[in-house]
């Protein structure tokens, strides 16, 4: 389960040029846990009814039951009771997210070409023309990333696609951290082996 550390944007820079954000979300977090009914969705689904994931550097470090000892460098951390059923996070096949910062459209008739659509009055008023407004305000491009994430969060997302936004070339850097995404990732943050993040390719979600 990822968990971001504050955000924080570097805004030191020379007269003339614009600032250049550092990474919003290093791969750190403090050490927590959570407890409760455990369904891990192995390959043997394995549910443990009463156990504790450990969390460390914003990854799982460790999955265990009530009874086991705590793992290592967790002997001060205290599970948060969760009363409930713990589940691994859902994967988002397709989405444009920063779009859901706004309404949903209520699309005000039947369309026979899908490329039709948004070329239309209605959609250049409430969804293009806001969206272009908001990309080309940068600073608030941390904020729309975290509401957004936290949006897909909520609903039980923890892996999403689609976060390209035509008015905001830059702004996959920021997603970083609260829900993993997989649009071109290890490009994009260049990502290499070694790195904290860095996962081999046979072991990383393929969507299509």
């Amino acid at each position: 389960m990822p968990l971001a550390a504050r955000p924080r944007i570097d805004r030191t820079y020379e007269q003339g040029t614009m600032p250049t954000p550092s990474p919003i979300d290093p791969a750190t977090s403090p050490k927590w846990a959570l407890a409760g009914r455990i369904v891990t969705m192995d390959a043997h689904a394995t549910v443990i009814p009463d156990g504790a994931i450990w969390v460390k550097d914003a990854a799982i470090a460790a999955i265990t039951k009530r009874a086991d000892a705590k793992p290592e460098g967790f002997e001060e951390v205290v599970p948060i009771e969760t009363h409930g059923t713990i589940f691994p996070g859902l994967i988002e096949l397709h989405n444009h997210t920063a779009y859901n910062a706004l309404p949903l459209w209520h699309v005000p008739k039947h369309y026979e070409n899908r490329d039709t659509w948004g070329n239309s009055p209605e959609y250049h008023k409430l969804i293009t023309a806001p969206m272009k407004t908001i990309g080309e305000a940068t600073d608030l491009l941390p904020a729309l990333v975290r509401y957004v994430e936290i949006k897909a969060l909520v609903g039980g997302v923890t892996t999403t696609q689609g976060t390209a936004l035509f008015s905001a070339p830059g702004i996959r850097r920021y997603y970083r951290g609260v829900v993993r995404n997989v649009d071109a990732w290890y490009v994009a943050f260049g990502i290499k082996p070694g790195d904290k993040l860095y996962l081999a390719p046979e072991q990383r979600v393929h969507i299509w």
